[in-house]
């Protein structure tokens, strides 16, 4: 039993990772579209993605133990290194809009700002399955964290659509 657990805990660490890599590769496409100067695609898909790229990088944090700088490095070197690059470019692109207040620099931080959160996350996760960063009985209990992180988004989603957390009109 224990070791199913196990098995279970890490599948779901690395379908996370999956999914961080597809976000980020989506992400990265649409970012990529804004700068050559596409921005339909952006108007068309960039708050899916964004709220996408919120939405799975959550749980990402159960896995995140004491800091996530000395976690990261446990990465390969290019890994860690890109990614501290991708969340200071992120960082970056929203200096862009003290300079410019148009809707072509406000898609290109709204593009632009998830690459970062999605690479870290990545570099978070690799060493919780590649480089046995948590014990066993940790990765079983910070996945149990992560999916309660979900089932608490879920019951949030699930109560604003039903009405229960929008604000009273009057």
């Amino acid at each position: 039993m224990k070791k199913l657990l196990l098995s279970v805990a890490r599948g779901y660490v690395v379908f996370l990772i999956a999914l961080q890599l597809l976000l980020l590769l989506s992400s990265l496409l649409l970012h990529t579209t804004v700068l050559i100067g596409a921005p339909t695609l952006f108007e068309a898909q960039g708050p899916t993605v964004f709220r996408a790229a919120v939405v799975v990088t959550i749980p990402v944090f159960a896995f995140i133990k004491d800091y996530w700088t000395d976690q990261i490095k446990n990465c390969p070197r290019w890994m860690w290194k890109t990614a501290l690059a991708l969340g200071i470019y992120g960082l970056l692109t929203m200096v862009l809009l003290f300079w410019h207040r148009t809707d072509r620099a406000a898609a290109v931080v709204w593009s632009g700002f998830p690459l970062g959160f999605e690479a870290i996350s990545v570099c978070v996760l690799y060493p919780v399955i590649w480089r046995k960063y948590l014990s066993e009985p940790e990765v079983e209990r910070r996945a149990l964290h992560s999916i309660g992180m979900i089932a608490l988004m879920a019951f949030g989603f699930f109560a604003y659509q039903a009405g229960y957390l929008r604000h009273p009109t009057t």
